[in-house]
């Protein structure tokens, strides 16, 4: 029979607002079913078991034989929401499977006390923001990882890793993996609204930004980008409405930016294919930038095509100046600009990005993250 895992997810299913997390955490349930795993996901929802299945099946519809347990929970106020959560989880968790996954310190301890086999991964560099507690988690998860169940720690960076080893956490039990993406898909039916839009822009430059339109992002910078490089067309992907209307109203008169609002995840790949240069700018004000491990990456890598990239700690990881990417100064204007431009008006830079889809078949898809956790445990 083959080895079962449950996925635990702590944050909520929302279909208005479709989170990076649940991403990741969808993909990885799809490499695990690929390497002969009976997977079943865990999540918290506001939604009936029917509408939440339907909202999993229209973001990745290729996650067929995944199971799911969606545990329902109705908070009437706000500061009890992850409580709330926490006990709704709980009651759904069976001890019935070989491994649990989650990202949950809270699950983790329950997992940990009832004897399952834990796989933990962390994505930020604390377990709460709250120093005295913060503490004593990290004293706490010290000695949960000396216990035989505790299996593997999982950081999405070599910079978390080495945190986490500051704070004398066992290295021999981490690993570092950063997130992945898969090859491009060339079997998906694309709306004639996307594609006509591609082919209106013409032969003009594309320059694209998928992702998060949130502050700390700084993504209006895209806006003096555009007015910089007159003779290319940028184009952002993301964002709520909200977002979406601020960022028009400060390009009002700036011709040569587009901002698209929210794209259905199953088109992004389509849409960064379409471009010339992708554009993967985040800024200092993000809490996790020291340590992270944006999927934007490898989706980008994927696409093939020029990525110009921020160089942040976590980033140098993966994307080297001049030979996967070209790499700005982190938040300065006039470097990126300058990147960009180079790009524009010297053809032989847009090949820089020609072999990301092969480097990231090697290194960086769902599968060769999960094969690398199979094989973790198995030594």
């Amino acid at each position: 029979m083959p080895n079962s895992i449950l996925f635990i997810l702590e944050t909520p299913l929302n279909q208005k607002s479709i989170k990076a997390n649940l991403i990741q955490t969808l993909q990885m349930c799809k490499a695990y079913r690929d390497n002969n795993y009976d997977v079943t996901l865990l999540m918290p929802t506001t939604h009936s078991n029917e509408k939440s299945e339907e909202v999993i099946n229209n973001i990745m519809p290729d996650a067929k034989g995944v199971k799911y347990i969606f545990s329902e929970f109705n908070s009437k106020f706000k500061f009890s929401q992850s409580l709330d959560r926490f006990t709704s989880l709980k009651k759904s968790i069976s001890f019935t499977y070989d491994y649990y996954y989650t990202r949950s310190y809270f699950i983790s301890q329950y997992i940990m006390r009832k004897g399952g086999q834990l796989i933990y991964e962390s994505h930020n560099a604390y377990f709460t923001k709250h120093k005295f507690f913060n503490k004593l988690m990290t004293s706490h998860m010290k000695k949960l990882m000396k216990k035989d169940n505790f299996k593997l720690f999982v950081t999405i960076s070599d910079s978390l890793k080495n945190y986490w080893v500051d704070q004398t956490l066992n290295s021999s039990q981490i690993v570092a993996l950063h997130d992945g993406a898969e090859p491009i898909s060339d079997n998906i039916v694309v709306p004639e609204h996307l594609t006509s839009f591609f082919e209106e822009i013409g032969d003009r430059k594309i320059v694209l930004y998928a992702g998060s339109l949130y502050a700390d992002r700084k993504v209006d910078r895209v806006i003096e980008l555009a007015r910089r490089s007159p003779e290319a067309y940028f184009v952002v992907v993301g964002g709520n409405p909200k977002e979406v209307e601020e960022l028009k109203a400060q390009a009002k008169g700036v011709e040569n930016v587009k901002f698209l609002g929210k794209i259905e995840h199953k088109y992004i790949s389509y849409m960064l294919t379409k471009a010339d240069i992708l554009l993967a700018i985040w800024s200092y004000d993000v809490p996790t930038m020291n340590y992270c491990s944006p999927l934007k990456v490898f989706e980008y890598m994927s696409a093939g095509k020029l990525i110009v990239a921020e160089g942040y700690l976590p980033i140098l990881e993966v994307l080297k100046d001049q030979e996967n990417a070209l790499i700005a100064q982190p938040e300065d204007i006039d470097h990126l600009s300058s990147a960009i431009q180079s790009a524009i008006d010297n053809p032989q830079l847009m090949e820089i990005g020609v072999n990301n889809p092969a480097l990231l078949e090697k290194k960086y898809t769902w599968d060769v993250r999960v094969k690398e956790i199979i094989k973790t445990l198995a030594a």
